[in-house]
Parts: structure tokens; C-alpha cells; sequence
């Protein structure tokens, strides 16, 4: 009778432990995970100590690296990766629960180890993967005297606005396949009123259906035309704009009217007013012309003809170009779809002989 009592208490204290072991580990992940978010929102909120944003760029520099560059690696590998982590946690509850129930000798749990081990290879490969590039770019950032957290965010931005260039590069180049001279602000027909070339790009960056809209009798600012222009088309925003450089009321998409603005602008020598250019009369080599850059300040709707500007007047000029980084650069398309990155301390000669496409001369180093 005593050994049947032994047998029960020891039983029921084995009882005991296991719900008792549970909810220690729910409430020592539930409390990981809230201080991991607390943390986090108290690094991101300025001003972040500068130890505390390294340390916190490091815990997360991956899941921003991967949220930024989400349009880049694509939907479809972020719920992958998500899915595979969720059935990681689920996997483990699974495991504690056949643990509670039948004990370790149950078939099912290996079973169950086999899987989790699996799900956990298969988030380790892809997130180490992840931690190697983002700790590459922290290092360059740190050498070109970036902050830690803005290493993730500022080079996911500029390879975002990069991607928005060539894809004005590449509608640039189909619409003069179809027409065999480059877009220009210009009327859709002789007699209509003057539209913008980005008005004119609209059915070669896939906004076909707007295009249609547009009612080209009438002028670009006209009643009937401002619900259109009005529409904020990622086409021409560069996400890098920054509030930080301007007052907080300042609104980065719209201007005064509520039009949506352009945060790049066209080459004036090269994309003008009138019937447009031929590639053949670039001269210089589409190589080495400008045809369109990112803009700092002075932004233009891009319905509004004539969003040029002349890149001679020089990087950061307030009505020339220029790039919204902490380093000193913009970032110029060529007129042959490369986007290279120019140095505002690049020599002003240079920069004349990019900007104009048929001067004859020999571009230098830039």
C-alpha cells in the first residue's frame, strides 16, 4: 500500500511539473518577445543612443533588410519564410504536447524532432544568408560614416529609387522603339494642348487605364484632369525624400494644389519641349548623357509640362539635381538605362559634357 502511495505521489508530482514547465516557457517567450518589440520601438524612435541602435540594428538589421527590399526578393519568399518559422513554433507546441501526453517513447516524437530540426535548418540557411549581406552593408556604412540604422534603411532606399530609374529608362527606350525619338513634353496631337512626358510614359510604366483617362483637349490642370493628376503613382516617388529635410507639415507626395509631384526630373537639354530626339543624335554616346536624376527640392506634379532641369547648373543646385542621402550623391540614368551614382564634388566640366548630348567632347573620369 505504501509503495502504491509512493508510486502515486511521485506520479502526480511528474504531473504537476509538466504544466508547470509550460507555462514557465510561455511566460519566458512571451517576455522575450515583448522586450525584443519594446526594444526595438525604442531604438527606432529619435534620438536613438548610437550603442543602442548597433546593437539594435544588429538583433534586426535582417527583418528590416528584408522588409525593404521586399519588392526586390518578392512576396512569394517573404510568406515562404514567414510560413516555415510559424510551423517551426507550431512544431514545438506540437512536441511539448505529445511529450505531456504519451511520454518520450512515442513514435510521434521523433517524428516531431525530425521536423522541427528540418523547419529550423531551412530558417537558419535563409536568415544566415540575410545576416551576411546585411552585415556587409553595415560595414560599408560605417566606413562611409553612416549611422547603424540608417545603413539598412538608407541602402534598401537607394536601391529602390535605382529601380525606379530603370524603369523610366526602360519606358523611355520602348517609347522611342514605337516612335523612334525620345518622349517629350509635348501635345498628343497638333493642336491639343501640351502634356508632360511623364503623362506621355504612362502606358509604358503599365498605367495604361489612366492614360485613357486623361482627357487630352483639355489642359493638363484643367477641372476635368485633376482627379488624374492628382493620383500619387510610385513611378516618381523616391521613398529616400526624407521629412527630415523638410518642416513636419511638409507634404512629400502633393503640392499646394494636390497634385502629386515627381521626385525626379528630366535632363532639359535631352528631354524637352517639342517633337523629341533621336538616339542617333546623341552624339556623345548614350553612355556618357544624362537623361534623367533624382531631385532633392522644387518638386514639380508630374503632370505639370516642362519637369526638366539642367544638370550643368550642378548637383545640388536648388533647382538642379540632387540625391536625399547622408552621403554627397545623386543618382543619374544614362541614356543608355545604366544608373550611376554622381559625386557632387564632381568636376562642373564633367558634369557639362554629361548634360549636353551633343557637344563633341570627350567626357573625363566621373
Amino acid at each position: 500500500m505504501s509503495g502504491y502511495n509512493s508510486e502515486q505521489t511521485g506520479s502526480d508530482v511528474e504531473g504537476e511539473s509538466q504544466p508547470r514547465r509550460m507555462r514557465k516557457v510561455s511566460l519566458w517567450g512571451g517576455g522575450l518577445i515583448g522586450f525584443l518589440f519594446v526594444a526595438f520601438f525604442i531604438a527606432s524612435a529619435p534620438p536613438a543612443p548610437p550603442p543602442i541602435q548597433f546593437v539594435m540594428t544588429l538583433i534586426f538589421g535582417w527583418i528590416i533588410f528584408l522588409y525593404q527590399h521586399r519588392e526586390v526578393i518578392g512576396w512569394g519568399v517573404i510568406w515562404m519564410m514567414s510560413a516555415t518559422i510559424l510551423i517551426w513554433i507550431a512544431t514545438w507546441f506540437c512536441w511539448r504536447l505529445v511529450r505531456r501526453a504519451g511520454g518520450s517513447q512515442l513514435r510521434e516524437d521523433r517524428i516531431v524532432w525530425a521536423s522541427l530540426w528540418s523547419s529550423l535548418f531551412v530558417v537558419s540557411s535563409m536568415v544566415s544568408g540575410l545576416v551576411v549581406i546585411s552585415s556587409v552593408q553595415l560595414a560599408w556604412g560605417i566606413a562611409h560614416h553612416e549611422g547603424s540604422v540608417t545603413v539598412f534603411y538608407g541602402s534598401a532606399l537607394r536601391n529602390r529609387s535605382k529601380n525606379v530609374l530603370k524603369q523610366l529608362g526602360i519606358s523611355a527606350h520602348n517609347f522611342h522603339d514605337t516612335y523612334h525619338k525620345l518622349v517629350s513634353n509635348r501635345p498628343k496631337k497638333p493642336g491639343m494642348p501640351v502634356h508632360s512626358w511623364e503623362t506621355m510614359l504612362l502606358p509604358y510604366l503599365e498605367k495604361t487605364s489612366l492614360y485613357d483617362r486623361i482627357d487630352f483637349d483639355q489642359a493638363w490642370d484643367a477641372s476635368e484632369n485633376k482627379p488624374i493628376f492628382e493620383t500619387e503613382l510610385q513611378a516618381f516617388m523616391n521613398r529616400g525624400v526624407d521629412s527630415k529635410f523638410y518642416p513636419s507639415s511638409f507634404d512629400l507626395s502633393k503640392d499646394e494644389q494636390g497634385y502629386a509631384q515627381n521626385h525626379y526630373a528630366s535632363n532639359s537639354r535631352v528631354i524637352g519641349f517639342g517633337d523629341g530626339i533621336a538616339f542617333r543624335e546623341v552624339k556623345d554616346g548614350l553612355s556618357n548623357t544624362i537623361m534623367m536624376g533624382e531631385v532633392l527640392e522644387n518638386f514639380e506634379p508630374w503632370g505639370k509640362p516642362g519637369n526638366g532641369r539642367d544638370p550643368a547648373l550642378g548637383i545640388g543646385h536648388p533647382m538642379g539635381f540632387g540625391g536625399p542621402w547622408t552621403f554627397k550623391g545623386c543618382q543619374f540614368l544614362l541614356g543608355d538605362g545604366s544608373v550611376r551614382t554622381i559625386s557632387y564634388d564632381i568636376s562642373p566640366t564633367v558634369l557639362e559634357q554629361l548634360a549636353i548630348p551633343d557637344d563633341g567632347q570627350v567626357v573625363g573620369e566621373f
